[in-house]
């Protein structure tokens, strides 16, 4: 037992000696010192490495932070850009479109109703301007058979508080006013005046005619001032409470005509618009004759516009514009179709009692396209057939403008056919206006 333990020490011995030994050597091996050496230097590259990893990470995140930022910005400034440009082209087109200039009547105030002429931007049709003295001075009237009236418009009855405006017109009296006298309230069209001679014209007839006749300036026009809640045209929207306020205005100075309604109302162009839905929102007026009405108000907008772009996409866009302003501009008012609309109103036009509405329209009119024609008389037949009235009720006539020769650069601004018929086929128009009126007032 003894000699077991005495062994097993001397392997323990031996096993140490090996340790000691075998460390010894290591120690004194420098290839140790090398690899240990080696091993530091990969960890701390391996840990540069990866703090420059970190580092080119957090480098690209701001880079990708900082290139969004300018891409945002840069996408704000476009947006911003595009709609400042946007809101630019609407408010300038929506000042074409609906704009007013009251100095435009400054053109025409040396023409009255003692020595007015034809203004038509169509020589071929006017000229020689010499021969309108012979034609047009039997209609003429003495200006000591005129009275400069003042009165207020109706108010809107579909607008809370929206206020009355004051109207400038000119009355032609006859001598003698009893219960038996008539009366025409002559209405004028788009930026001209009660002074315009496609005003003056059908007054004079009208007054040698035997009728009394009050020439108006719309709102915003002429003599009239500006309305401040609306100093924009709507084409009758607003502007037909100016012709019912003249209803009023002869109704109180001449008591008679509550009971005879005898009132007539005759306009050209926006004039007729307005003069259509005057007619249709009161049964006082007895008849109509309008020449040239815009009864599809966006339409004839869309025409205009086309003959300024030339491109149907263009035009969608130019309206979408001036469309997308038009709460700014003018929330009252809105964009067309308004909120008196002549066709709409046409479609249910009250024509019992026997009153009577006559269209006139030129051929090629380049201002109000003919088109219109069709678009009154097809919403006035709605009505005719819807409530059973006579056909006879509504009037029309489509009429080609002669010109002694062919004009083939016809434009807007340059023979246009626009209201052209009354003075171009002269004698056929004061037949066609007198006989309306003599028969049906």
């Amino acid at each position: 037992m003894a000699n077991n333990t005495t062994a097993e020490t001397n392997y323990v011995e031996l096993d140490d000696l090996k340790s000691t030994l075998l460390n010894d050597d290591a120690a004194a091996d420098p290839r140790t010192d090398y690899y240990v050496s080696q091993d530091k230097t990969i960890h701390t590259t391996l840990s540069e490495v990866a703090t420059k990893k970190q580092k080119k990470r957090k480098l690209r995140i701001i880079l990708s932070v900082c290139l969004l930022s300018c891409c945002c910005i840069a996408l704000w400034g476009v947006i911003i850009l595009f709609l400042i440009g946007w809101f630019s082209i609407g408010d300038y087109l929506w000042h074409v479109a609906f704009g007013i200039d009251p100095e435009h009547c400054d053109l025409f105030r040396e023409s009255t109703i003692a020595n007015f002429t034809i203004l038509h931007d169509c020589p071929p049709l006017t000229e020689p301007q010499s021969q309108w003295k012979d034609k047009l001075s039997r209609y003429w009237v003495p200006l000591n058979k005129t009275e400069a009236v003042k009165f207020n418009s109706r108010d809107a009855d579909w607008l809370p508080n929206f206020g009355q405006t004051e109207i400038v017109g000119t009355l032609l009296k006859q001598d003698f006013i009893n219960s038996t006298s008539k009366f025409v309230i002559v209405v004028h069209g788009y930026r001209v005046c009660r002074f315009r001679y496609e005003s003056m014209l059908p007054a004079g007839i009208l007054y040698h005619l035997g009728y009394n006749v009050l020439q108006i300036d719309l709102r915003n026009h002429g003599d009239s001032p500006v309305f401040k809640k609306v100093p924009y045209v709507s084409f009758g929207s607003f502007e037909h409470l100016d012709v019912l306020g003249g209803v009023d205005f002869l109704t109180q100075r001449y008591p008679f005509l509550a009971t005879t309604n005898n009132i007539g109302v005759f306009g050209t162009s926006m004039g007729a618009a307005t003069s259509v839905v005057a007619f249709a929102r009161e049964t006082n007026l007895k008849v109509a004759f309008v020449d040239s009405p815009p009864c599809d108000v966006f339409g004839t907008l869309s025409f205009a516009a086309k003959q300024v772009v030339g491109s149907s996409a263009l035009v969608d866009i130019a309206l979408a514009a001036v469309k997308s302003v038009s709460m700014i501009k003018a929330p009252l008012m809105g964009f067309p179709p308004f909120h008196n609309d002549p066709k709409q109103l046409l479609t249910n036009l009250d024509l019992s009692g026997n009153r009577k509405l006559f269209f006139l329209q030129g051929v090629g009119d380049l201002v109000v396209p003919t088109f219109n024609h069709y678009v009154c008389l097809n919403a006035t037949m709605e009505s005719v057939t819807r409530n059973g009235y006579s056909r006879e009720n509504v009037e029309s006539f489509l009429a080609d403008i002669h010109y002694p020769f062919e004009v083939k650069d016809r434009k807007r601004d340059y023979c246009n056919n626009h209201i052209a018929f009354m003075f171009n086929r002269l004698n056929e128009f004061v037949d066609m206006l007198g006989g309306f009126f003599t028969r049906n007032l």
